[in-house]
C-alpha cells in the first residue's frame, strides 16, 4: 500500500481522504488513523517533512468532511430513527 501512495501520489491522497471520510462516519478511533497517515506518507515519500504535510492536510480533509456527512445524516436521514427512540 505504502509503495503504491508513493507511485500515485493524487490518487493515494483521495484514496486515504475517503478512508478516514467512511471512518470518521463509522465511529472508528481517529488516533490510529491519523499517526497511520504520517507514517504512511513520510514512508512513501522518504520524507517526514512531506508525511507531516499531506498526513495533516488528508487527516484534516477526511475528518472535516467526515464530520459535515455524519451531521447531515443524523439531522435529516436518521430523525425519524432517533426520535422514535425519544
Amino acid at each position: 500500500m505504502i509503495d503504491w501512495i508513493g507511485r500515485h501520489a493524487i490518487l493515494g491522497f483521495f484514496l486515504y481522504v475517503m478512508i478516514y471520510i467512511v471512518s470518521t462516519i463509522f465511529f472508528v478511533p481517529g488516533s490510529f488513523l491519523t499517526i497511520g497517515a504520517g507514517f504512511a506518507f513520510a514512508t512513501a515519500y522518504n520524507s517526514v517533512t512531506y508525511g507531516v504535510i499531506f498526513g495533516s492536510l488528508s487527516v484534516f480533509v477526511g475528518a472535516s468532511i467526515g464530520s459535515i456527512i455524519s451531521f447531515l445524516l443524523g439531522r435529516y436521514f436518521f430523525r425519524d430513527f432517533v426520535k422514535s427512540w425519544i
